[in-house]
């Protein structure tokens, strides 16, 4: 049986992908191709890193559900 990840911060917390890699337990990689094709809300804006993807937790959460839980 799967089951979404544990609630680790607030709905609108945003995360970079290797914070959301762990997150989710998928490889950054993944998340980075999901986010280059659109199937990922996510932004290329991080403050202090411009050209990073950052993403949005429940993001995370929904793409995790339509994805991984569902293979």
């Amino acid at each position: 049986m799967s089951y979404a990840p544990p609630l680790e911060a607030p709905t609108g917390y945003w995360m970079d992908l290797p914070a959301a890699s762990r997150y989710a337990r998928v490889p950054q990689s993944r998340l980075l191709s999901a986010a280059s094709q659109g199937d990922l809300d996510a932004v290329v804006t991080h403050p202090r890193r411009p050209g990073e993807w950052m993403v949005r937790r429940h993001a995370v959460d929904r793409w995790w559900r339509e994805q991984v839980a569902l293979v």
